[in-house]
């Protein structure tokens, strides 16, 4: 391969990697950057338990600033509805359906965490949904809660 070629794709490359990184530094607030992220999962076959809605575990920080979460899960059976929620109200959109054999993502948004926004998720339809692997990717501005 020509050396100009090689430059090329890996100028190509670096934008990549470059526009994502800084949307994602720059946050929901339009005041500035975001000073923090945060990232959880849970692997290894999780299943959907009953019909209601049941907590997986995954906690966003507690903050009084916007908060946007990014949840990913890679379904192997079934359907599942996700949502974040806090005794205060939930995030949204307030609920969101995954289904299919295949990886499903989708950004959640709040005006604060304040108390913190927690996952939770239920099934949809007769049979459990099982999830490979569920994470979260929160950005967020650190602020008190009120």
């Amino acid at each position: 391969m020509r050396r100009w070629w090689k430059l090329a794709i890996a100028t190509l490359v670096g934008v990549a990697v470059a526009i994502p990184a800084t949307v994602i530094a720059r946050g929901t607030s339009i005041s500035g950057d975001a000073d923090r992220f945060d990232v959880e999962s849970v692997t290894g076959g999780v299943q959907t338990q009953g019909q209601g809605y049941t907590p997986l575990g995954i906690t966003l920080p507690e903050t009084g600033a916007p908060v946007s979460a990014t949840v990913s899960a890679q379904l192997t059976k079934g359907k599942a509805q996700f949502r974040l929620v806090s005794t205060n109200g939930n995030a949204q959109p307030s609920s969101v359906l995954f289904s299919g054999k295949a990886s499903n993502s989708f950004t959640f948004a709040a005006d604060d965490s304040c108390p913190a926004l927690h996952l939770e998720w239920k099934r949809k339809g007769d049979s459990p949904a099982v999830a490979e692997n569920i994470s979260m990717v929160a950005v967020y501005e650190v602020g008190g809660c009120f």
